[in-house]
């Protein structure tokens, strides 16, 4: 099922928590376990800067080392353009970038190509003159930078050109992921956050626990903007400004792939959300629920 836009079609507001310097939300998913130690890398991990500018991505270098590598996602664009994002998608044994923007092109295209790569995740979708970032452990391949971006016709900016690709070639002694400071599992259909909530600025390390893609894009919301203003804006065609702006997060991630993202810095409300189509055929995890409210003590949400 292909999607008509990520930001003129229905999302999912999954996820509702205040960001603060403390920090604190109700838990009742389980727990996602939680250290208060600094990051401390054991290696720094390798940097890759990928400027979107309208329908192009120019990567500052066309190969990385396998091993951690810090991926910045800068957009160029005005404050006023569509978001931008990049998803990082390793290609199967002898794919080349045309084999993949294939599979666009038919029916279900998107759920094909999914089954034949992995998705490494990310760094999600921000507004002009934003940066995105997230660190993520590559394997050596050929990989697809790609983005799922979609204008009114619906169609994908990868078909129409906005993709790249990034070789990673192995090394001895790979660099590797520094130590989070908080934990978050996407799962089938929930989140299970850190027991004592997003913290500002904290390292988050993001996992995908379930037996299918999953995502965990963030939105803001606007001053005095509810969770239930973003749902009435998403419902129906979009009248007037929106009642959030994008925030990064992680794009989607193949089962047991893992992204480290830092958690945005501006307190506020922040809404995360889930719109990959559902590898059994159905609808895009949203509409299937994905996800919880999670109410912090300290904010009226609804």
């Amino acid at each position: 099922m292909r999607l008509r836009s990520r930001w003129n079609g229905a999302l999912a507001l999954l996820v509702a928590a205040t960001l603060t310097g403390a920090g604190c939300a109700d838990d009742e998913s389980g727990d996602t376990s939680a250290t208060t130690a600094a990051p401390a890398p054991e290696s720094e991990p390798t940097q890759l800067e990928i400027v979107a500018r309208g329908l192009t991505y120019d990567l500052d270098r066309d190969s990385v080392p396998a091993g951690a590598v810090e991926v910045a996602l800068v957009n160029e664009d005005a404050p006023t353009s569509l978001p931008q994002l990049a998803t990082l998608v390793k290609l199967g044994e002898g794919m080349t970038l045309d084999d993949y923007r294939a599979f666009f092109e038919q029916d279900a295209g998107e759920l094909a190509a999914r089954r034949a790569t992995t998705l490494f995740g990310g760094p999600g979708a921000v507004s002009g003159g934003e940066t995105s970032t997230i660190t993520v452990d590559l394997e050596p391949g050929t990989y697809a930078v790609a983005s799922f971006m979609a204008g009114a016709d619906g169609v994908f900016n990868l078909s129409k050109g906005q993709i790249a690709e990034l070789t990673v070639v192995p090394v001895d002694e790979p660099a590797k992921l520094g130590r989070a400071q908080q934990r978050l599992d996407l799962r089938d259909m929930d989140y299970a956050l850190p027991s004592d909530g997003l913290r500002s600025g904290a390292v988050v390390e993001v996992t995908n626990s379930g037996p299918q893609d999953h995502e965990f894009g963030l939105l803001k919301l606007a001053d005095g903007a509810t969770v239930d203003d973003v749902i009435r804006f998403f419902s129906g065609p979009p009248t007037g400004p929106p009642p959030f702006g994008s925030a990064g997060g992680v794009n989607g991630l193949s089962p047991g792939e893992v992204n480290h993202l830092v958690v945005p810095t501006e307190p506020g409300r922040y809404v995360a959300f889930c719109v990959l189509g559902d590898m059994n055929g159905g609808p895009p995890h949203f509409l299937q629920g994905h996800g919880r409210r999670v109410r912090d003590p300290l904010t009226v949400d609804e």
